[in-house]
């Protein structure tokens, strides 16, 4: 099978770059800052904090597209002093005209959010209040994360003119914890998952499932007794087949908890044909799995893998080398040189000329 390092690899790979994360915090201090400072939006003004995938350190990469890299995102909630009294297409027209004044304001419509461009990030900043009743005595300078957690918090929705209920504080907890319950393999097994998805987009209809409702369900379809990432793959992949085949048979969506707010589905914005679209791949994928598991670490298990994760999943030390070696014997050949030296760990047979077969040392066998 593909062995750990490969993995390793794969996920350091997919990881934003620290530049990348030093661009986002930059971008959404100085949004914060704005905020709790703006002369008239300040006395709204309670508390603020970096959410979405970047808070609970789940993001990948940000996508490449004709040579380009897309602007990384981050979601920022600001707590105010609003209540239910206003109505929410108000309290997100007040939000956004404040933004406007300093930021680009993204053109397409957001019913929960303000969209921003600050530099080269993409922020959606959200509102959240919390009832009178359960409303925090604290000052704004000595809230915490822990205190929101404990809360029942609300955001405006401009279409359903509704406040709803959400807790992104606690799904920060609840990752965090999540993952600490599965020994550190939650985490890495999100970002998989969500590199496995962007790569297989085009199989797939409509935009969903994505982020945080890919987190919800790999929490629920994890397996406990997995020992390598390649059996945490199949078996998520399994999982998922097991768990949600009723839903597809009936022609419905699953519930699927939301961590902040367990009464509420976070699949409730994805259409049944979207989530069939992504069961019927995940059954396709996970025969590629399976085969790939099976083919060990050989030429055809990383084509396998790379049908599975594409191009970044990394080709193993001995077939690096393989690869390595037949670039020399072409580039031999191509200069007319009539013996090549292998690289290091590989053995080479014969001149350039014949040689046909590069054979791996010793210790490559048995395994």
């Amino acid at each position: 099978m593909a062995n750990i390092s490969q993995f390793v690899e794969f996920l350091a790979d997919i990881e934003p770059a620290e530049s990348t994360r030093d661009e986002i915090s930059r971008a959404h201090q100085k949004v914060r800052k704005y905020l709790r400072e703006h002369p008239t939006f300040g006395v709204r003004h309670r508390y603020t904090f970096l959410s979405g995938s970047q808070a609970r350190n789940t993001a990948i990469r940000p996508r490449r597209r004709d040579g380009v890299v897309e602007k990384p995102d981050a979601d920022i909630i600001v707590v105010t002093n609003h209540d239910f009294a206003c109505e929410p297409a108000n309290v997100i027209h007040e939000l956004r005209t404040v933004l406007g004044q300093e930021f680009t304001i993204d053109p397409k419509p957001h019913s929960r959010s303000v969209g921003i461009i600050v530099g080269g990030v993409e922020i959606d900043v959200v509102i959240v209040i919390a009832p009178p009743s359960a409303w925090i005595t604290k000052d704004s300078d000595s809230l915490t994360l822990e205190d929101l957690r404990n809360q029942r918090l609300f955001l405006p929705d401009s279409e359903e003119k509704a406040w709803v209920e959400t807790n992104p504080a606690k799904q920060i907890w609840w990752s965090t914890e999540t993952n600490r319950m599965s020994e550190g393999v939650f985490k890495p097994l999100v970002k998989m998952m969500k590199w496995w998805r962007r790569e297989n987009s085009d199989k797939l209809q409509g935009r969903h499932p994505k982020g945080f409702v890919l987190e919800c369900i790999v929490a629920e379809c994890i397996s406990a007794s997995a020992v390598s990432h390649e059996e945490h793959i199949f078996r998520l992949m399994d999982n998922i087949l097991k768990r949600y085949a009723t839903d597809i048979a009936m022609d419905c969506v699953p519930f699927i908890a939301d961590s902040g707010v367990p009464t509420n589905s976070v699949t409730q914005r994805v259409s049944f044909d979207e989530f069939e679209s992504f069961y019927r791949l995940v059954g396709r994928q996970i025969e590629f799995v399976r085969k790939a598991i099976a083919a060990g670490d050989s030429v055809e298990g990383l084509r396998l893998w790379r049908q599975v994760f594409g191009a970044a999943f990394p080709p193993s030390e001995a077939q690096r080398e393989i690869s390595t070696a037949a670039t020399l014997v072409a580039e031999a050949s191509r200069t007319g040189i009539t013996r090549a030296v292998a690289p290091s760990g590989v053995v080479s047979v014969g001149t350039v000329n014949s040689l046909t077969t590069v054979v791996k040392p010793h210790s490559f066998y048995g395994e």
